[in-house]
Parts: structure tokens; C-alpha cells; sequence
């Protein structure tokens, strides 16, 4: 026993041995250091405008940009597909798009994919106090330019989905529609007549052949009716395309025709949810979601929705669904979160909506104006990042991959290890005994 015990510590000792190597050894290739780009001028910028005085803001690769910043309320968005009604800012905030006048702008907006795409990747030079900002609604897996340790190195603030995102957005939008909506009754049980509905058009881009293979596989269990590019099975202009006006809407009206709508991701990333579970909620009907692992955050309400991580495979999801296309009362259970409040979290969401969100972002000038009034030691405050999330190390997304199989890997030598003492212990050691007692009885 104490031979197994000391044979057990040492083991115990290699898979530590083996997890600090793939530790240290995954730390050195994936987490970097971030250099900070030096500012030019002998001012500030933040110190040198009055805290309430205009912010500007450029988009350096945008002339107008597609979330509609800087736009009045009431204009029409042709990304979004709606009218955008916002409400009213306190602040008093300029988007501009002329890239001749970066040595006037507060902060300069970049996004990952559209890096160079209008001339320089970069302004001539960065004036002190001046803030970048990358802003992105896409997985470094789509777009790996965002976790480029290089072009991470200009940034002094990030604009994203990303929980810890210094400002933080969202697409659970109104979508041409409002609050109420979410909460709104849909069609009954046997108004619904068909099945289930899937929308994509990006097949296998950013992690998204996954999500092509597994609705492929769904398909031969139960009916789907494709509509975008991928699998498609219907009629190509029975959904209008991104180049109607209301689309959304009319995609919306779609959906309430069926009690199950496949709100897939192409990539299953923490904080990575877009405008495919909002337009389900809208649709009145039942999302059957795929993404994100933390998808709870954005729920309006307890049991919302059907996770395929639940289930064990493809059939095993179809098998459910089915169930449910025959039992109402079941069904109904899911839209019971309809009679309660919204939850605090889905709310919170709501009000990140990407397409409304430049007041936020010009709040978040004035107070770094603040702070750095506040914190000026003789008229002169320090020129390096103090509030952004992106001023230490840059970590890659590989990391985390590494991370994730190496616990896995480590419980599994645990378990192979264990196993053969368990056996030895509990159930060779009784057959053993038992034979010794048999064979003294017949001597």
C-alpha cells in the first residue's frame, strides 16, 4: 500500500511537471507583449480641450461607417435594414470620415477587416492623448488581424462584443421593431405549420463548416427549409436578399410561420452572438441556438430556447424536436418566460445595440478627458494607455485551445492510471480471496 501511495504522489508530480510545460511552452507562443505606439506634439489632447467641449471621431476606413455613428435619429440603416431611432445624447459628438483631418480627432475607429482598405493602414502619426479603438463584431477566428499582436500594439481601446470590450455592443437590436416585440404573444401552436427554418449564407468561413455539417446531418431526421446560400431547398427569391429594403422584417415574418428556427453561429466563441437569436425572439418562434457557451447572458427569460450542446448528436436533437411538434403543452413551456419580467442581463444587452451605441462611445472620451485633468501633475499627464484592456499582453484564442485539451489530456492519464487500481483493489482482490478460502476448505 505504501509502495502504491508513493508511486501515486509521483505520478501526481509528472502531470503537474507536464502541465506547467504546456503552460510555459503555449505562454511563450501565444501570449505577447504589447508595445505601445508613441504619440507625437508637445500637448495633449485630452488636457488641451475643455472636458465638455465637441468630441470628434474618425473612421479611418469607413467614409460612413456601417453602424450609422454620427447619423440622425430616424435614419435609415441599410446594414441593419430598418430605421434607427435613438435617444437623445447629452454630449456633443462629430463622426467624421475625412482621413486629412486625423490631427483634430479624439479617437480614430478601426476595424480589423477593413484594415488599408481606404489608403494607410494608419494615420501619419498619433497625437498625444488621441485614443484608438479597434471595433469589431467578429471571432479572431474569422478575422486574425484582431489578435495580432502587431496591430493589437496601435490600439488603446477596444469596441466589441467581448465582455471585457471597454465599450461594449451588441445586436440584440430592435430590428425595425422594439422591447414589447420580444415579449409579444406570435401565432398559437397550430398556426404554425411547418417545421423549421434555417438562414445562412456563409458555409464555411470562420468556423462556420461545423454549423454547415451539423444542420447537413439534421436535415435527414426532420424538415428544414433552407433559405440562404447554404443548403438551400427553396425557391431563391422566397426570402428577400441583403440588398432589399426591410429585410429583416420581412425575414422576421418569415419565422413566425415556423415552430422551430435555427439560430446557428458560425463559430462557437464565448460573447459571440449576433443578430440570428434576436431575429428568432422576434419571429415568435421556438431558437434552436448553436454559439456561444455563455448564451444565457443574453436570454430574456429562463428556458428561451433549445441548446444543441445539450443533446448528444444531431439525431438525438432531431428526436427531441420531434417530440415537441407533437406535445403543445411541452412546446408551450418554452415561451412561459413571456409572462415574467425580461431579465436584467437581456436588457442590458438591448440597450448595447450596436447601430445606437456613439453616445456611449463619446461619454467614454469625456471621461478620460476627466480623469485626465484629474490626474495631471502641472499641466502634463502621462501619454500611455491607463484604462484599455488591450495595454498589457495580447493573448491569441490558440492559447485558450491549448489550455482546454491539456485539462483534458491530464484527466485522462489521471483516469487511465486509476483505473487499474480500482480494478486490483475492488474486484480482483475480492476473487482472490474468495479462491484462497475455497482452496483451505478442502485442505
Amino acid at each position: 500500500m505504501t509502495h502504491s501511495l508513493v508511486g501515486f504522489k509521483k505520478f501526481l508530480i509528472l502531470l503537474f511537471c507536464f502541465y506547467c510545460s504546456t503552460l510555459i511552452i503555449s505562454s511563450l507562443l501565444f501570449i505577447t507583449k504589447t508595445e505601445i505606439q508613441q504619440c507625437v506634439g508637445d500637448g495633449n489632447i485630452l488636457i488641451d480641450k475643455d472636458v465638455n467641449s465637441s468630441v470628434s471621431i474618425l473612421h479611418w476606413e469607413y467614409a460612413n461607417h456601417w453602424t450609422g455613428w454620427g447619423q440622425q435619429s430616424g435614419f435609415y440603416s441599410k446594414w441593419g435594414g430598418y430605421q434607427v431611432y435613438k435617444e437623445p445624447c447629452p454630449y456633443d459628438c462629430q463622426f467624421i470620415g475625412e482621413q486629412s483631418l486625423y490631427k483634430s480627432a479624439d479617437m480614430v475607429l478601426f476595424e480589423p477587416q477593413q484594415l488599408g482598405k481606404r489608403g494607410p493602414k494608419y494615420p501619419a502619426e498619433k497625437i498625444c492623448g488621441q485614443k484608438y479603438a479597434m471595433i469589431t463584431y467578429e471571432t479572431p477566428f474569422y478575422f486574425p488581424i484582431q489578435a495580432d499582436k502587431d496591430y493589437l500594439s496601435h490600439m488603446d481601446w477596444r469596441i466589441s462584443y467581448q465582455k471585457q470590450s471597454d465599450i461594449r455592443i451588441s445586436l440584440m437590436c430592435g430590428w425595425g421593431f422594439d422591447l414589447n416585440d420580444y415579449i409579444a404573444p406570435g401565432p398559437s401552436f397550430l398556426e404554425r405549420k411547418k417545421f423549421a427554418i434555417f438562414v445562412a449564407s456563409n458555409c464555411k468561413r470562420g468556423g462556420a463548416k461545423q454549423r454547415t455539417e451539423y444542420v447537413e446531418e439534421l436535415m435527414k431526421y426532420i424538415p428544414i427549409d433552407s433559405y440562404g446560400l447554404c443548403l438551400r431547398n427553396v425557391p431563391e427569391k422566397a426570402l428577400s436578399r441583403n440588398t432589399e429594403l426591410n429585410r429583416f422584417i420581412d425575414k422576421v415574418e418569415l419565422f413566425r410561420q415556423y415552430k422551430f428556427i435555427l439560430a446557428f453561429e458560425n463559430n462557437n466563441y464565448t460573447d459571440y452572438v449576433t443578430e440570428k437569436l434576436s431575429h428568432a425572439f422576434l419571429g415568435q418562434s421556438l431558437p434552436v441556438y448553436m454559439g456561444a457557451p455563455n448564451v444565457d447572458e443574453w436570454l430574456p427569460g429562463h428556458k428561451s430556447i433549445i441548446k444543441t450542446d445539450d443533446f448528444s448528436s444531431p439525431k438525438d436533437l432531431a428526436n427531441h424536436l420531434l417530440k415537441l411538434a407533437t406535445n403543445q403543452p411541452e412546446y408551450e413551456s418554452y415561451f412561459d418566460w413571456k409572462k415574467r419580467p425580461l431579465r436584467k442581463e437581456f436588457i442590458d444587452r438591448y440597450h448595447e445595440c450596436v447601430l445606437s451605441a456613439e453616445c456611449r462611445i463619446c461619454k467614454k472620451v469625456v471621461e478620460e478627458r476627466q480623469y485626465a485633468r484629474n490626474n495631471s501633475i502641472g499641466g502634463t499627464f502621462s501619454n500611455k494607455q491607463f484604462s484599455s484592456s488591450l495595454d498589457s499582453f495580447t493573448i491569441s484564442p490558440r492559447f485558450y485551445v491549448v489550455q482546454k485539451y491539456a485539462i483534458i489530456s491530464l484527466f485522462l492519464f489521471l483516469f487511465l492510471y486509476i483505473l487499474p487500481i480500482i480494478y486490483q483493489t475492488f474486484i480482483s482482490r475480492p476473487n482472490n480471496i474468495v479462491d484462497n478460502n475455497h482452496h483451505q476448505h478442502h485442505v
